[in-house]
């Protein structure tokens, strides 16, 4: 036999409703959170809420979990190994991940020996990459294989931006800055005469932009390049500088032309702010990247555009129900928004439009570590790194939420407090009278969100209902199994009503 434990009438109801806080608005420093006015609600029945409070730190917003937790990036630190490409490809996001969790300060949330790993795979990948470089300077995929111009900056970008990690001659990536400009032409542009057998590590650079993408792309590894040169008045210093110039005029008449794409005109807004190419030009390019924004809700990114007939990005799908996950969205959308992050932080510094491009971009990575190929990874982590210094504060911030009702014994107050340097998110079951509402005063120098959840229990509306064919099988010893058909009738909503 079985005993059905006795259950409560009627069903569950959840509701959540979602609330800014900002105490440094005047209007954001109280709001009121409504009583439950259901006529069906059970006053006996299961009731509870749940608010939770998240202060808007910049930590917070990068994620603390997934992608870019120091567990996810540490992920993304492998031992590079196979070709030139492929050992880009494997050195690039290590590289990356661990001048993220420098400039973050997260290595501390990883097990001791992790940063010690790190650095040796840094060595052995940056001793792996010189064996595919030739007398010249530049690289290959193989050093029987002509050089190719989008992996040779690719190469001196990176190793530029790692000198404190693998050291290394300046010397070398001088010689490799001036193979590449080897390959200007003479209206400015860069060509690759031997583009890579790899064609997904290159991200965005496919279609009729190409060689605006190849030429912003090289002019950015030429900017970083000009590091590797200490004695500020060499010829071969002006010689990068004067090369950098002409690629940015070739930028700025295909930015003004307006048939960019939605990469090109990032990477390429990016790269005119980056070396602080003419005012006018940079406005141009700001004005057409924008243009091109698309955004959900509080969230910015760079997705389809038609504009142009090449670097058209797939649209980013929404949901059909919010029971399926989000669709993910494609890689070059990704690198596209990280040149659209860095871009704006240079154009405006840590304003509202950051904000939003960070926030989206932070949200977009995978749980296994990293995002889709090799640039989106490599480019989200640079800008989100970027992102998170230009927040980052040492001064205290902090948020003072008071939730406060006046119930049968009177009035209750629960008081909720956050710190950037303590704790980001608060998550507490409160109690309530049932059908109060709620007071909210909101104090501090820190934006939040608080989201309240409650769960009752409700009747079903009134009205006969009828539950046929119910079969509850009967075993008797030594007799025959039974069956009995039964057909229950009741009125859901009457207090009397049985309970099942």
């Amino acid at each position: 036999s079985y005993v059905f434990p006795p259950q409560r009438e009627g069903a569950i109801h959840r509701e959540e409703m979602v609330y800014e806080l900002n105490p440094l608005d005047p209007r954001g420093r109280t709001l009121e959170i409504p009583g439950n006015s259901d006529p069906n609600i059970i006053p006996e029945g299961d009731f509870k809420s749940v608010v939770r409070v998240t202060a808007s730190d910049p930590l917070e917003a990068l994620g603390s979990e997934g992608a870019l937790s120091p567990g996810g990036l540490a992920s993304l630190l492998r031992l590079p190994q196979g070709c030139g490409e492929q050992t880009m490809t494997l050195l690039a996001p290590t590289l990356a991940a661990s001048r993220y969790l420098d400039k973050t300060e997260q290595w501390s949330m990883l097990p001791p020996e992790t940063k010690d790993r790190a650095m040796d795979l840094i060595q052995k990948g940056y001793t792996r990459i010189q064996e595919f470089r030739k007398g010249d300077g530049s690289y290959g995929a193989w050093l029987h294989r002509d050089s190719s111009t989008w992996l040779t900056a690719f190469v001196l970008k990176i190793l530029s931006l790692a000198q404190d990690q693998v050291g290394g001659s300046p010397e070398k990536l001088q010689e490799t800055a001036m193979w590449l400009l080897s390959q200007q032409r003479d209206d400015g542009s860069f060509h690759d005469a031997c583009p890579v057998i790899h064609r997904e590590m290159q991200g965005g650079l496919v279609g009729s932009d190409e060689t605006v993408a190849l030429t912003a792309f090289v002019v950015i590894a030429l900017h970083h390049g000009l590091a590797v040169f200490p004695d500020k008045n060499s010829e071969q210093l002006r010689r990068v500088e004067n090369s950098i110039s002409r690629a940015n005029t070739f930028l700025g008449v295909k930015v003004t032309s307006g048939l960019l794409g939605s990469h090109a005109s990032a990477i390429t807004a990016y790269a005119l702010s980056l070396t602080e190419a003419p005012e006018a030009l940079r406005s141009v390019a700001h004005n057409n990247l924008m243009a091109m924004a698309q955004d959900i809700g509080d969230k910015l990114y760079w997705g389809s555009v038609t504009t142009s007939p090449s670097n058209v990005l797939s649209p980013t799908l929404a949901p059909r129900s919010p029971a399926d996950p989000i669709p993910q969205v494609p890689a070059m959308s990704i690198e596209t928004t990280a040149y659209g992050l860095l871009h704006l932080l240079l154009w405006e510094g840590k304003a509202e439009l950051a904000d939003q491009a960070a926030s989206w971009l932070s949200r977009q990575g995978s749980f296994q570590g990293g995002y889709r190929s090799t640039q989106d990874t490599v480019m989200a982590l640079d800008a989100l790194s970027a992102y998170w210094i230009a927040s980052h504060t040492t001064e205290e911030k902090g948020l003072n939420v008071t939730l406060s009702s006046l119930g049968r014994s009177g009035l209750k107050s629960h008081v909720l407090q956050l710190t950037n340097h303590q704790v980001h998110r608060l998550e507490e079951e409160l109690q309530f009278s049932l059908g109060s509402k709620i007071n909210v005063e909101v104090g501090g120098n820190s934006k939040g969100t608080l989201k309240w959840e409650t769960c009752r229990q409700s009747s079903w509306p009134g009205k006969e209902e009828e539950t046929p064919g119910l079969r509850f099988p009967v075993l008797c010893p030594g007799h025959v199994p039974l069956t009995l058909l039964s057909s229950l009738t009741r009125r859901l909503s009457s207090p009397s009503a049985p309970q099942c």
